[in-house]
């Protein structure tokens, strides 16, 4: 239902793959995020600036295959 943005959790690694379009980052597991970021994030719609401002922080040669 979020179009373009989703959020999943991935219980094999314990993070959260947040994803705006073709773009997307990993976060800490839900039961660190004590303080409800993630709640947070969702509900004020900061999904695909959260995402931009990782993929500019993070240089990565190996990109979404190496998941």
């Amino acid at each position: 239902c979020g179009g373009d943005i989703g959020i999943y959790l991935l219980v094999k690694k314990c993070v959260i793959l947040l994803l705006h379009l073709e773009n997307g980052c990993f976060q800490n597991a839900p039961y660190l995020d004590t303080h409800g970021e993630i709640r947070k994030l969702w509900l004020t719609h900061g999904v695909p600036i959260h995402v931009a401002r990782k993929i500019e922080q993070t240089f990565d040669l190996g990109g979404w295959p190496t998941m």
